[in-house]
């Protein structure tokens, strides 16, 4: 895969609280032709994610810093409307299959054990990036169903699907990260922007837009898993 010319570069922003650590990342990202910034603290990694939009984020998940650790930077990311087409790459220290599950559950796509490899690093950012590139940005679809962003238009098997103003922006929110796990909190926070809403709230919403999907019997696609959902073809194991 050749280097990415300067003009069409993609963003990428390494997150982690040891400098040197950062630096070396930064360095060899930038080598491969990546543009590339870095934040070495939780406050400074939503500031630099705000204001520079990057296509990907290598976090480390140890971060210490008082009231907005790893974790924090990687919810408070998955919720902002914005940033939905970033990929986040975890980088971390813990080796607990619990804690790495954690991980994935708060928004990260993937996960790197430290020590980090740099040759692997460069690859698991390339992978994110095919994802970025492949996705879809203006419209969806998943087995028979479809979503135009630009029409706000639903079908299923070509059928139209009326759907009311936040069960559209639920589903198009639940597309956008089709496949992946986004517990009740990252849904309230990135579908209701002041995240003001409640359960019942959510579960009604959820309940209505199913009930409109599955109309004619259709196949459920928007599946309830541990804390949260994920819209996908398959019946959850």
């Amino acid at each position: 895969m050749p280097a990415p010319t300067e003009a069409q570069a993609p963003r990428v922003l390494v997150v982690d609280d040891e400098k040197n650590q950062a630096d070396a990342y930064a360095t060899i990202l930038r080598f491969e032709g990546f543009d590339v910034r870095t934040a070495y603290d939780g406050f400074g990694a939503l500031t630099e994610a705000g204001q520079f939009r990057p296509d990907v984020i290598v976090l480390d998940l140890d971060l210490k810093t008082p009231g907005c650790n790893g974790l924090d930077v990687c919810r408070r990311v998955r919720g902002w409307q914005e940033l939905a087409d970033t990929r986040i790459l975890m980088v971390t220290g813990w080796t607990s299959p619990d804690q790495q599950v954690e991980g994935l559950e708060r928004g990260a796509d993937n996960y790197l054990c430290k020590p980090v490899d740099l040759t692997v690093l460069i690859a698991h950012v390339k992978a994110q990036l095919r994802r970025v590139v492949e996705a879809p940005r203006d419209s969806f679809a998943l087995g028979d169903l479809k979503l135009d962003l630009a029409t706000r238009e639903v079908t299923r098997s070509g059928k139209v699907v009326h759907l009311k103003p936040m069960e559209f922006k639920l589903l198009a929110y639940m597309f956008r990260h089709q496949g992946q796990l986004k517990t009740r909190d990252q849904i309230i926070q990135a579908v209701w922007d002041d995240g003001g809403a409640t359960d019942d709230v959510l579960n009604s919403t959820v309940y209505n837009l199913r009930k409109s999907l599955e109309a004619d019997d259709r196949p459920r696609l928007l599946h309830r898993g541990q804390g949260g959902y994920i819209l996908r073809e398959e019946s959850p194991a």
